[in-house]
């Protein structure tokens, strides 16, 4: 509760990282809240030589937010997206978003990709994990990826990748 409007000026901004390197504050900068995702993992492929094919959705990469005083640039690394497995291979996990030395602010974990298979009959493919949010102020372990069946030749329900707290 402030009684008193505050003295100086007080500016609110926002930088969207990608990639990796050292986090640099606008001049004047005293404390930061940064919000991020990892990776997501991705689906399993769903082709293949037998005669039915199903490949499992991605798991959601971790969601963490973190508050905290800044004084100095601070290392980052934001995770990519897993690539979509080939026909009978399981999907790539994504990559890790840290923030800080060796994750020292935020540690959040990709998503692993969803698995595949083939068969004759009935094709069945678990969905991958979702990554967890570790040493963070807030976080939200990523949703899996949801599972793929095919009974038969004639129908089928292939995995769902996986909603982050930003969307799907």
């Amino acid at each position: 509760w402030i009684s008193s409007a505050p003295s100086g000026t007080v500016t609110i901004g926002k930088q969207v990282l990608s990639g990796s390197g050292n986090y640099t504050a606008t001049a004047g900068t005293r404390f930061i809240w940064v919000r991020a995702v990892a990776g997501g993992g991705g689906g399993g492929g769903a082709a293949g030589a037998a005669t039915i094919a199903v490949g499992g959705g991605g798991g959601a990469g971790g969601y963490g937010e973190y508050w905290g005083a800044y004084s100095a640039p601070i290392a980052y690394a934001v995770g990519a997206a897993g690539t979509g497995g080939t026909a009978g291979n399981t999907g790539g996990t994504g990559g890790a978003t840290t923030f800080g030395t060796a994750g020292a602010f935020l540690n959040l974990a990709a998503g692993v990709g969803g698995a595949s298979n083939q068969s004759a009959s009935v094709a069945f493919a678990l969905g991958g994990a979702g990554g967890a949010a570790t040493k963070v102020d807030f976080g939200i372990s990523g949703g899996s990826g949801q599972a793929a069946i095919a009974p038969a030749t004639t129908c089928g329900v292939s995995g769902e990748g996986a909603a982050s707290p930003f969307g799907s």
